[in-house]
């Protein structure tokens, strides 16, 4: 308990931060606050502080000293010019990997104003980019196609449908070569796990909607779990799946359902459906006949 010197009268704190006396005025100490410096001036509702703009992967503020000034004389320059250099050495991190990531965050950032991705599609893109280069995938690949996988990734994670040629069209790199990146970081674990309750939720939407028991669900978690095991499930859309699984499923119980039903509630076209399912008949042991 802090009192006033003149008048004995306890002590208060202002909202600017000043401990003052009630009664006689007396400013006995400033207290330092630890706000932000400035604030988002609208609404009453709307009036938040906020601090300096940060980047999670981009080492702290995403700032950075210019290139561009005018200089009184080289000591001045030379000055600006270690600063540069050491505010860039320590926000690009201490080893090759967090270098690297901090290089794909610099390129993303590009990205997302050309390209116009949306925030949340970035930040998912960048955890793929983080995760998988710590756990050594980048070795042997270039950052903007790992940037360009991963950022495909992030769009299907989010349940955005965009087609892979789509999009290697809107990056400018051959389809090929993002297919392959994105095989190469679903293999290793780098993606988001929840390709299987999208392709579980379709079936299981497809089944309500037609009546089929229980017993036509389970066979095809069945067919699905040997079609994953076998790996041949990477690079393929969830809808896709669902839709070849139940057709296959559909011909072994003899559900009486035609291509272009199944197709049509799967959302996906007659041709992608017969070509998934010839691909996937080898692993069930399944043929047919068109």
């Amino acid at each position: 308990m802090v009192y006033c010197r003149e008048c004995k009268t306890k002590l208060v704190m202002d909202s600017n931060g000043e401990v003052l006396c009630p009664s006689c005025g007396l400013v006995e100490g400033y207290s330092v606050s630890k706000n932000p410096n400035w604030k988002s001036f609208g609404t009453p509702d709307e009036d938040t502080t906020s601090g300096a703009p940060l980047d999670k992967y981009g080492r702290g503020s995403s700032t950075e000293i210019s290139y561009q000034g005018e200089f009184s004389d080289a000591k001045e320059y030379g000055k600006w010019k270690r600063l540069r250099r050491t505010d860039s050495e320590k926000r690009s991190g201490e080893n090759t990997i967090e270098r690297n990531i901090y290089k794909a965050n610099i390129q993303m950032i590009r990205m997302k104003s050309t390209l116009n991705i949306p925030p949340p599609i970035v930040n998912t893109a960048m955890d793929i980019y983080s995760k998988a280069a710590h756990g050594g995938y980048l070795r042997g690949r270039t950052i903007y196609g790992t940037l360009c996988a991963t950022v495909y990734a992030s769009y299907r994670a989010h349940g955005v449908n965009i087609s892979l040629r789509d999009f290697s069209r809107k990056v400018e790199l051959d389809k090929t070569i993002v297919g392959g990146y994105y095989r190469g970081l679903k293999s290793g674990g780098y993606t988001p796990k929840d390709e299987d309750n999208r392709v579980y939720k379709l079936i299981s939407k497809i089944v309500i909607a037609k009546g089929f028991s229980g017993e036509v669900e389970l066979n095809c978690k069945k067919v699905y779990k040997i079609l994953v095991d076998g790996k041949y499930t990477v690079g393929k859309s969830p809808s896709s799946i669902g839709c070849s699984i139940l057709y296959m499923v559909n011909i072994i119980m003899d559900l009486g359902l035609i291509q272009k039903d199944i197709a049509f509630l799967s959302g996906v076209t007659e041709v992608s459906l017969r070509n998934n399912t010839n691909k996937f008949k080898e692993a069930v042991l399944f043929t047919t006949y068109h």
